[in-house]
């Protein structure tokens, strides 16, 4: 199926307090979107709904790159990256492109924005993402699989990290 047909009228906007409700309904989670709309600790993040009228199509967020290992490789090292994590579509909303969509709305606004690479970690289990990211162009980074951190928020306005490993892929973003 053609994304663009499963988008039509669609936004995709940055998170709102007013999001909040709908965004928890949609995907449960809901002190990790309060923490991200309230800016809670040191995280430069920031989080998109993708609807279309009311019906909620999907989140992103986007962020710094955290892991120092990362960060610090090439080519992510010598040209501005960005994160990007947290893609969710809701099940009754999956197969329709709208992920796909997502994507190339992101990579388009990093684009604009003069950021070269766009980054991303799936879980070693998830072929179908994996599948998703190498369709649209991602490649595996060679220092895959990465320990990486697990944020979980808590409703006391705290967070908890934890451990897990993950494959990376990005995507160089300039023109070919």
């Amino acid at each position: 199926m053609d994304s663009r047909s499963a988008v039509v009228g669609a936004s995709l906007d940055e998170v709102k307090e007013a999001d909040v409700d709908a965004l928890a309904k949609a995907f449960g989670e809901r002190i990790y979107f309060v923490a991200q709309v309230q800016r809670w600790g040191p995280f430069d993040n920031e989080v998109f709904v993708a609807r279309q009228g009311e019906d909620i199509l999907g989140t992103v967020t986007l962020g710094p790159i955290e892991e120092k290992e990362l960060r610090e490789s090439e080519p992510f090292s010598k040209h501005p990256s960005r994160l990007l994590s947290h893609l969710e579509v809701p099940p009754p909303q999956r197969g329709r492109g709208i992920g796909t969509w997502i994507m190339a709305e992101m990579e388009s606004r990093l684009a604009a924005r003069d950021f070269r690479y766009v980054v991303l970690g799936v879980d070693e289990s998830n072929e179908g993402a994996q599948r998703l990211y190498r369709k649209l162009g991602y490649q595996a980074w060679a220092g895959s699989p990465l320990r990486t951190v697990k944020r979980s928020f808590h409703e006391s306005c705290t967070w908890g990290d934890e451990p897990e490993y993950c494959l990376v892929y990005y995507k160089d973003l300039s023109p070919a």
